[in-house]
């Protein structure tokens, strides 16, 4: 109950609400289980019928044998990030290093690593990313286009519709 009180506010309204492609787990654990091996993203991918791709935190991938300990090789963390924690997209290096020997041997298969380019490049085309350039908006952004006025006001208003202010009360000191 916690969970999905606690945890999953924080990637529920951007997938839902604003319809997010793309969410990342990260290097810290969730009921003992690091973030990006824990089935708690799968999971919500199911509930929210999401569409898009999730991405490891640079190399939190690493940190499921690194850093946890909740796996033996980086091979099994590959695997288990890839199948259990739905974790498509490895910013580091296991994947590219660990994945296919995983594959190889059984840990995970072929139909997995399937299944995360599918949501990988189910984004990319709709970005328009296999267009041609010419008819892509994304395309003709230019250096001009970063940090304007209106991406500024835009920002700003961002900052203060997320910030939470929080009060305990019972600490305050009055005297």
């Amino acid at each position: 109950q916690l969970l999905t009180d606690y945890y999953w506010p924080a990637f529920r309204a951007p997938i839902r609400e604003a319809g997010a492609l793309g969410v990342m787990c990260s290097y810290n654990a969730v009921n003992g289980l690091p973030a990006c091996a824990s089935p708690v993203m799968k999971a919500a991918r199911e509930a929210w019928g999401f569409q898009g791709y999730v991405t490891s935190d640079t190399d939190s991938v690493a940190d499921v044998w690194r850093a946890h300990r909740y796996k033996r090789t980086a091979e099994e963390a590959s695997c288990v990030a890839l199948r259990e924690g739905g974790t498509d997209v490895d910013s580091g290096n296991t994947y590219y290093h660990s994945l296919l020997s995983g594959v190889r041997s059984g840990r995970c298969s072929i139909s997995d690593v399937d299944r995360a380019l599918f949501n990988t490049f189910r984004v990319r085309f709709k970005l328009g990313l296999f267009d041609p350039k010419a008819g892509n908006p994304y395309w003709q952004l230019g250096e001009a286009d970063i940090g304007t006025a209106a991406s500024r006001a835009l920002n700003r208003h961002a900052a203060a519709a997320s910030l939470v202010l929080l009060q305990n009360p019972t600490s305050r000191r009055d005297g």
